[in-house]
Parts: C-alpha cells; structure tokens; sequence
C-alpha cells in the first residue's frame, strides 16, 4: 500500500465516524502556520487520559495488532517525514474519531523531504526547541507545541517573536523529546522552569526570511489532501541540472548540491533532499519552498535577474547550533588551506569536531565537494581504505589529550614509527597521518578558542559561509 491509498483510506474514515475509545480531543490551528503537531496531539491526549506517551504508544501498539515496534519512538515517527508506511497515525484518528490529525505532520510530504534539520533522537538532533513565552501557559488546551518546531533551524517564536531557546537557562541542559506534556514546561536537570519572559531579537536577512519559509511551508503541509509525488521534487532538478549541464556560472553552493544530487542518482532507492537544501534553492531562485513542489518547472527556471552573486548558502541560524557549525565550517575550510595534507575520510573529521555526520553536505557544499574532490586525488596514491582508517583513528587517539600543538619534528618522527610499527603500514605514510592530524587539531584548538562574534562579523549574513576559491 503507498502513501496515496493510505491517505484516501484517511480522509474516506470521516464518513465511518461513532462511538470513539479515546477522546475526541481536537488538533490546534489547523490549516494555519501554528497547526499542532501530532506529537504535541498525543502529549495532551496522554495528559488528558491520565498516562503517558509510552503508555499511548502500548495502545497503540495493542490495536495494531503487535505490529507497531515500542522502541521506534521518537519527534519523526510522529510528525514525519516517514521513512516507510505510518500505522500509529491512522490507529490514533480511529480512535479518537478525529480524521484530520495528519495535518499535524509531514505525512503528506514524505515522498520528497527527509528529516535531516529536525527534532529527533538521536546525534545533535536530540535538542528540542521551544518559545519560553509559549511554555508560560500550563492549560492543555491552550499549551501546545506546533508543528514548525520541528525545524531546528527555526530561530523564534511565530506567535510571541521571542528568541527559540535549546537548553536550560539556569543550567545550560538540553531536554529531552522524551519528556511528558506536564515536566515538558521544566528542566529534567536542575528543575527550574522553562517558561519565561523570553529575549526579542530583531531578526534581519537569512534568519527572519527562514522563519518565513519555514511557518509558511507548515501552512502549506497542513491543508495538503494528497501525498506530494516524488517526480515534481525530480522536475525541479532536472531544471537545475540542465542549467548546470549548459555551463550556468551558478555559484559554489548550488554547483555543490548539484553535484551531491547527481550522485545520489545513482542509488536504486529515490533520493529525499532535506529541509535545508529546499531553503538554499529558494533562496537561489527567490521562490517558496511550495513554489517548488507546486510549480517545480517555473520554479527552477533561469530568473530575470542574476541572483547568483555572492550567493554562498542559507546559514545554520538558530542559536548555539549555528555557533557550533560556523565553527566546524571554519575547521575544515583552514584544514583545506593547505594543498598537500593527507586528508582523512570525512566521517573522522566529524567524529573529531563532534559534529553530525552530514553537516558539511548539507550546510557547506563547496567544502563538500572540495574535500571529496581531495580525497579522490589520494586514491591515485593506492592506500588501502582500511588502512588509512586504522591509522587515522590510531593517530587522533594519540593525539587527543595533547594541548600544545606546536610539536618538535623529532617527537612526530617518534609518532610516526611507533604508528608505523602498530599499524604496519608504509613509514612515509605514517609520517603523512601524523602531520595531517596533528594540524587538523591545531585548527580545531584554535577555532574553538576564538569567540563566536571573532569568527564571523555577522552570523546572521551569507558571507560566513562563503568558501575560499
């Protein structure tokens, strides 16, 4: 069964409508940029029976015949993108007799976005977002988490246009998805309450448009009927690639996603871009995010006027996070600087830094491109991946407790040999490693002691992300 049938049989359930088992609790702000996601439904549902979400899940589970796994449960198995056919979504309408709660989650887009930049739980992701001025409110029916804060990249509150917080402000703790709809209001850590008077900020350029985007795509999502066919996302790219293909002098970052969608192709199973690869193209295009599901021909048209200059990428805006991948962006485009360094797979960079794993695809193209372009280079020098693996990892746990960086060259060939003999591998090529590594952590050390405003005048404009040619 596809995601068109299910929808049908969703929408044909109004006219079956009863007696139903669980309250009838209606989904706040349907069909408007603050429609309540269906996490958020089920969180005042709970709270309304008196359990939890957990216990909600068994009920679930129970009346989908043992067929819905207990432990996949997270923010994305509730609002979506769905990786695979949603069984819970249905079960809870039926139950509650309410035929529109999958306006409360992406369902109706999973076919051409994925969840990369949103609320789950796992990797960074695990940081909920929240508007402190929303959590003041402890009435359930007027509490209630929308949908759009589902986006990591949201940076304040629609209704209230106060700085979205991460992390406890007494003591600096993210909190978990996990939490009930009574405790979601306090720190799990310290107890201190999460709704207060919030900070105003008046956001300019990159980050007031997102914003925009973001509520006006949710609007968009919520009065959705059909699933979004995965071919207008294809038409879309297809305009792009034929731009590309034509010779377009299109700038770093879209050449960059480009080229990572070209490749995806290659996969048997369809390709789902993120939210953040729509909002670049937007961006590039002076278009909306459902301009390029509605009319993706027009949408990726030549424009009028030359939108291309300067153009870099939408930055990473919502607060420590951005501050956390400026920083990273920074690492590798200094780490690229220098010509003849060994490059390490990508992922031990991430791994290193702490950074999710496809960060520099999805927020730095260019460097992307650049740093696989690098390492296509070394494969001229035939090294056993599995060899280069080992000794990165060897040569970074060495390494990890150093400070100082400024490292005698007798003291490197010593690390270099005692890698050498540990890993047997060549003693030029360890020599290699131990260089490599040693400047990637020499950057990382210094970029991390930098203050945030030292890395970039401005964090809100294009022109942090603009990479070195």
């Amino acid at each position: 069964m596809n995601h068109t049938q299910t929808i049908i049989e969703i929408l044909n359930f109004k006219n079956e409508k009863c007696w139903t088992i669980l309250p009838p609790l209606k989904m706040i702000g349907v069909g408007t940029p603050l429609v309540e996601s269906f996490y958020s439904y089920a969180q005042r549902l709970a709270h309304l029976l008196g359990i939890n979400v957990f216990q909600l899940n068994n009920i679930i589970k129970n009346n989908s015949g043992g067929t819905f796994p207990l432990h996949n449960f997270s923010n994305s198995t509730w609002v979506g993108p769905f990786p695979k056919l949603n069984t819970h979504l249905a079960i809870i309408m039926k139950l509650t007799g309410q035929d529109n709660l999958f306006r409360g989650t992406f369902f109706c887009v999973s076919e051409v976005l994925n969840n990369f930049n949103m609320v789950a739980k796992d990797s960074y992701k695990s940081m909920r977002i929240w508007c402190p001025e929303c959590y003041l409110d402890s009435n359930p029916e007027v509490r209630y988490e929308p949908l759009v804060w589902s986006f990591t990249q949201l940076t304040s509150c629609p209704i209230h246009q106060v700085n979205m917080e991460s992390s406890c402000a007494a003591c600096g703790s993210i909190q978990s998805i996990y939490a009930n709809y009574e405790s979601r209001n306090i720190c799990s850590e310290c107890g201190f309450h999460l709704g207060h008077a919030g900070i105003k900020t008046e956001h300019q350029g990159f980050s007031k448009w997102t914003d925009e985007m973001l509520c006006s795509f949710v609007k968009y999502v919520s009065l959705l009927d059909d699933v979004v066919p995965h071919e207008r996302y294809n038409t879309f790219i297809n305009g792009f690639i034929e731009r590309y293909n034509f010779g377009e002098p299109l700038p770093p970052a879209i050449k960059g996603y480009i080229k990572i969608l070209k490749k995806k192709r290659r996969c048997k199973a369809p390709y789902k871009p993120s939210i953040s690869l729509y909002l670049n193209f937007a961006a590039f295009q002076g278009v909306s995010l459902e301009d390029i599901l509605e009319r993706p021909e027009h949408s990726s048209a030549l424009q009028l006027f030359d939108r291309g200059e300067n153009f870099t990428s939408v930055p990473f805006s919502n607060g420590k996070l951005k501050i956390k991948v400026n920083r990273f962006g920074h690492i590798i485009r200094l780490y690229l600087k220098h010509k003849y360094i060994f490059l390490p797979p990508l992922r031990f960079a991430n791994a290193v830094c702490k950074a999710p794993a496809n960060l520099i695809q999805y927020y730095f193209p260019d460097l992307y491109e650049r740093y696989n372009d690098r390492l296509e280079s070394q494969k001229a020098l035939k090294i056993p991946f599995g060899d280069i693996s080992r000794s990165f990892r060897h040569a970074f746990t060495s390494l990890q407790k150093v400070t100082e960086f400024n490292i005698p060259p007798s003291v490197q060939a010593t690390l270099a040999d005692n890698l050498s003999e540990s890993e047997s591998i060549n003693r030029f090529f360890a020599k290699a490693v131990i260089e490599s590594s040693i400047m990637f952590l020499s950057i990382r050390s210094e970029i991390n002691e930098l203050p945030a405003n030292e890395l970039s005048n401005d964090l809100d404009s294009i022109t942090w992300l603009r990479g070195d040619k």
